[in-house]
């Protein structure tokens, strides 16, 4: 599934590489945050002709955010960070460490996207370091906890990881989203849906306790591990890998399509798989997958991965059906 990048437990965010053509800058390659809108997210915003989103207050606060930075390509870097300090830290401090920051990817000739600049202001300039050693140029979860787990004596706490998909999907907010992540308070109760599980409920819930590490990773055509980030079937196939329930090769949404038995829609169970078609150009019909997880909603590798809404009208037009691998419950169930 070949989606726009984005950021976000959910989020709905795209992110712009721009090259920067004034002062010192010329030659570092930056990023713009930008709210964006996807044809295959099935979101809905308003926009002016360079996808800003349009909202008054927040344009009045990107122009004086602008006016604080060295280089103004990171306003959307600074709303996102600010967004969440701003009971604790002005503008101006922010704007501030923003400011190091870029200063120091420069004179270290670094490369790197908003999210880093986002998750660094949480974990301090070594994050650049950290990121470069491991070839990342963006921030994700996965390595937000790896830092954490390499640097136990700074006291950080699991939450620290998500730090700049927080603060990105603050600065969504103004945006009606019509599909995408789900809010903080929207997360299903696992326990309550895996008892009515097919796979039964304890597999179900070993299922979403793998599946919800990797939620904020960004879409990776191709993409397959953690270290790589996923793509939709790359993501289901580590998933029921990991956690043994059924381990399977590398194959595209419509191999896994093929190895399930068909079930209605109304016969669906959390921890049934989820089809769509025509999500993009492709061979097979079958072009995109999801993880059922109860109520209308799946867990899916989007962009980035997160959970959706099937009543949305994106989903709906593309859906292809419900399968069911063949899974046996515990032997305590």
């Amino acid at each position: 599934m070949r989606k726009i990048l984005f950021i976000g437990t959910g989020f709905l965010i795209f992110l712009f590489l721009m090259m920067v053509s004034a002062g010192g800058m010329n030659e570092q390659k930056k990023s713009i945050l930008a709210i964006g809108n996807s044809d295959s997210s099935g979101a809905s915003c308003n926009f002016d002709d360079d996808m800003q989103f349009i909202d008054p207050e927040l344009e009045n606060l990107r122009e004086e955010a602008k006016r604080k930075l060295i280089d103004e390509t990171y306003a959307n870097v600074l709303l996102s960070v600010y967004g969440l300090e701003k009971e604790t830290h002005t503008l101006d401090d922010v704007a501030g460490v923003i400011n190091s920051e870029i200063e120091y990817t420069i004179k270290n000739k670094m490369e790197f996207e908003s999210t880093a600049y986002i998750q660094a202001y949480k974990f301090g300039l070594q994050y650049f370091d950290f990121l470069k050693k491991n070839n990342q140029t963006e921030s994700s979860p996965y390595y937000a906890k790896k830092y954490i787990e390499e640097n136990s004596e700074m006291n950080y706490i699991e939450e620290d990881s998500t730090y700049s998909i927080r603060a990105t999907q603050l600065l969504s907010n103004g945006c009606n989203f019509d599909s995408g992540n789900l809010g903080e308070d929207e997360i299903l109760d696992f326990e309550e849906v895996a008892k009515k599980s097919a796979m039964g409920e304890q597999n179900f819930i070993k299922l979403m306790a793998e599946a919800t590490k990797y939620i904020g990773m960004p879409y990776v055509y191709g993409g397959s591990t953690p270290e790589t980030s996923f793509d939709c079937s790359g993501f289901v196939i580590w998933v029921y890998k990991q956690t043994g329930l059924y381990p399977m090769d590398r194959i595209t949404a419509q191999g896994i399509y093929n190895k399930t038995s068909k079930i209605n829609s109304d016969e669906a169970t959390a921890g049934d798989l989820v089809f769509f078609t025509k999500t993009y150009d492709f061979y097979e019909p079958v072009t995109h997958i999801g993880i059922y997880v109860g109520n209308n909603k799946m867990l899916h590798c989007g962009n980035p991965i997160g959970y959706a809404d099937l009543t949305d009208e994106y989903w709906k037009s593309h859906f292809y059906g419900f399968g069911r691998l063949p899974i046996e419950k515990s032997e305590k169930e």
